[in-house]
């Protein structure tokens, strides 16, 4: 949890106990919504800097029955689909970003 938000629960011994005029939980959903929309964005557009770069990848899961791609995690925290063989999986392997979709990117192998 980030500093920020720890010191914003409203838990006994915390700056956020001694406020008085709680937001009203149906203002907090709202302004929860819009963060999570903005957090999107600029998740999005980070992501889409990194089409054509290349990322050293852990393959962490096996090939993905919904997805079909392997899926793993830069050393940058990016998740990644990767088309690759089966071997990579457990595997450090570099990768070349091809697409940026969401909260994850896909990518190929440059070496296999």
């Amino acid at each position: 949890m980030s500093p920020l938000l720890s010191i914003l629960r409203k838990e006994r011994g915390t700056w956020a106990a001694t406020l008085h005029d709680p937001v009203p939980q149906p203002l907090i959903k709202v302004r929860m919504a819009h963060l999570r929309g903005v957090q999107a964005a600029l998740t999005s557009s980070a992501l889409e800097r990194l089409v054509g770069v290349e990322l050293s990848v852990l393959i962490e899961a096996s090939r993905g029955a919904q997805t079909g791609y392997l899926e793993g995690y830069s050393d940058t925290d990016v998740r990644c689909f990767v088309d690759a063989p089966n071997s990579l999986h457990n595997r450090l392997v570099r990768v070349c970003v091809t697409k940026a979709l969401g909260d994850h990117v896909l990518a190929y192998p440059i070496t296999a």
